[in-house]
């Protein structure tokens, strides 16, 4: 007997090929799928199907749909007379039906590349959310049939955490469907139920289970593997094209301990609510807050950007012009090559992002690390710093080595604990290794590399994938037989189980 699975992944690219292989996997362990394709509709094309009805019963659900999306956008356009931080927070919580859509939507919107840098106030949020709604109630009830047809599907396969796609994935947890998706604590295809996308990017109890276990022999590669990050023998998968240079060095005299904050910048044209929604409503505000604050105490701030702002590419274009304009908000001047002063004030420096952590610990001993959710809190660990992060991130509870800030209202007390602090204890320094080896070792992701290990360049970067994948398609005739059967032997190798039900637990 088949077993229908609700397809929502792109007809094209890595999906097209990981699907099929995935097919095959199952059917490998004697499960039969029936893949069903209802590939998400974007924006443009949820409009165009008021054009392009099938019959006069589609027509006037189209009419419906309209009805609601009016209705909708006098619903939401009060909250446009908020502040900022209100109304962000305010369309974060929007819902439909059961089910959160505020966050993807604002996620959808960071990641646009032709909308605003940052979210306002503005006629083109407004819009740009009423249509997103438009595109989710569209997508929904497409999805509705897709479930009921022929006896009901009960599976779906969908491989984005936000944007529309996580709305639906909501939308079918709540219905209480079960996906087919990587695992990359379990290193295979697994059935998860009850987890949105949060929950699967946090992992949290996977990553407690897998930290209970790691032995002694773990956490001396996993220090290894750290030393090498910080000291960049090898690189992130995701830096190729861009990362910090060793060589690069500062010119002025290193500062008092403890006199410096040094904030990392984290890139906004990436998914901002990945692990939820922390104390502030965007990652800029988060960023600029602190800024403020630590400043308002008199300390030291030093704004690093991320190498990854840098890259020649166009999603990248709205993280260079958010530096900019940082840089035109507080004046900044060049004070040497690698180094530009606020002249509004002279304790705020902007540092190049060719930076290492090794030479900003150098002329800035004991600073504190301010950063969203990035990995550099654990490089700075590595070397002795604390870290500030925001609740939404990958850091839970058992990583000692970082200061969770969950409210707004903490920071006073945080701050006063990073000056208390001296050293890291024996458990907070074995936190900082079995974090590296969780992520590094332990957890596998399902890139590319592994899914066409034989076929694509092993110095490839991760957001390339896509591109290579285009010209290999292109420039060789049997291409699509290569890439088949590479995925198929590759899926099929993983540690899978199509049987077995994982359930969230709080």
């Amino acid at each position: 007997m088949l077993n229908a699975v609700v397809d929502l992944t792109p007809n094209s690219g890595v999906s097209y090929f990981l699907k099929y292989a995935v097919l095959g996997a199952a059917k490998d362990k004697g499960i039969s799928l029936e893949f069903r394709q209802s590939p998400v509709a974007g924006t443009r094309g949820s409009f165009q199907r008021l054009i392009k009805f099938n019959s006069f019963f589609d027509f006037v659900l189209n009419v419906l749909d309209l009805f609601r999306m009016f209705i909708f956008s006098l619903k939401i356009a009060p909250l446009f007379a908020l502040n900022r931080k209100r109304l962000i927070f305010s369309l974060l919580s929007l819902t439909k039906e059961e089910i959160v859509i505020g966050d993807c939507i604002l996620s959808a919107y960071q990641r646009n590349n032709k909308t605003r840098v940052t979210l306002g106030r503005n006629i083109e949020l407004f819009l740009f959310v009423v249509a997103s709604y438009f595109s989710i109630i569209v997508n929904i009830r497409r999805l509705a049939v897709e479930i009921k047809k022929d006896g009901g599907a009960k599976y779906f396969f969908c491989h984005e955490t936000t944007g529309i796609e996580e709305t639906l994935r909501r939308y079918c947890i709540v219905r209480g469907m079960i996906e087919i998706r990587y695992s990359k604590h379990h290193k295979g295809f697994r059935l998860f139920s009850g987890f949105d996308g949060v929950a699967l990017r946090k992992q949290e109890k996977f990553n407690l289970q897998a930290g209970q276990a790691i032995e002694e022999a773990e956490i001396q590669v996993a220090k290894e593997k750290l030393s090498s990050l910080v000291d960049r023998t090898v690189q992130y998968a995701y830096l190729k094209s861009v990362d910090v240079d060793l060589n690069v060095t500062l010119s002025c005299s290193p500062k008092a301990p403890k006199t410096t904050v040094v904030i990392f910048l984290a890139t906004l044209s990436d998914a901002q609510y990945l692990y939820g929604v922390g104390p502030y409503p965007s990652l800029d505000t988060f960023q600029e807050s602190l800024l403020e604050f630590f400043l308002a105490k008199d300390m030291n701030v030093v704004v690093k950007p991320h190498p990854a702002m840098m890259k020649n590419k166009d999603y990248a274009e709205k993280d260079r012009s958010y530096y900019r304009s940082l840089l035109r908000k507080w004046d900044a001047q060049d004070d040497d090559e690698y180094v530009k002063r606020s002249s509004l004030n002279n304790k705020l420096i902007f540092v190049s992002e060719k930076l290492s952590v090794k030479e900003l610990s150098k002329k800035f001993p004991s600073f504190l690390c301010v950063t969203q959710h990035g990995s550099v809190a654990a490089e700075c660990a590595h070397l002795g710093h604390l870290s500030l992060v925001g609740k939404n991130s990958q850091f839970s509870e058992q990583d000692k080595f970082v200061e969770i800030l969950e409210d707004a209202d903490e920071l006073q007390e945080k701050l006063d604990r990073w000056l208390a602090f001296t050293a890291f204890t024996k458990s907070e320094i074995h936190s900082i290794y079995r974090y590296i080896y969780i992520h590094n070792f332990f957890n596998v992701d399902l890139y590319g590399n592994i899914i066409f290990s034989d076929l694509i360049p092993k110095d490839l970067e991760t957001s390339e994938i896509e591109n290579w994948l285009k010209e290999f398609l292109d420039n060789n005739p049997d291409a699509e037989y290569k890439l088949n059967q590479s995925a198929k032997l590759n899926i099929s190798k993983l540690n899978n189980n199509f049987e077995e039900v994982i359930a969230y637990e709080k």
